[in-house]
């Protein structure tokens, strides 16, 4: 009789927490040089699915291990101390870095000039 109670109270648990984790699909990201380009449409499930999370998600101690950043925002840490273009610099190195890097490697053809990540909208 106590096994149905407690299932559906971990069952209810479960419901209300896990949506606390839940990433959007396709986020916008912007800086503060974005008046310059258009803003960057995110596939965030498409890279969750084929990039260890670490890689984007990172925070390093004082011993250069990466104890991740999971539910940090990137602006907390690149673009702080007053230098607004650390954030568009963090973003280029690391997206167009990768980029750049698979298509080398002949992985897929991913997006690699600036026109292809920075749309213009209508």
């Amino acid at each position: 009789m106590r096994f149905p109670l407690a299932a559906a109270a971990a069952a209810m648990i479960l419901l209300t927490v896990s949506p606390c984790w839940a990433q959007d699909d396709v986020m916008t990201l912007t800086s503060p040089e974005s008046a310059r380009r258009p803003p960057v449409s995110f596939p965030h499930a498409q890279h969750a699915d084929t990039v260890d999370c670490a890689v984007c998600h990172h925070d390093f101690d004082r011993f250069g291990n990466n104890t991740g950043s999971e539910g940090r925002a990137c602006n907390e840490c690149h673009g702080s101390q007053g230098n607004p273009e650390a954030l568009s610099r963090a973003f280029h190195r690391l997206c167009a870095g990768c980029h750049a890097k698979k298509e080398i490697r002949e992985e897929y053809n991913p997006p690699v000039m600036c026109g292809q990540c920075h749309l213009k909208t209508k």
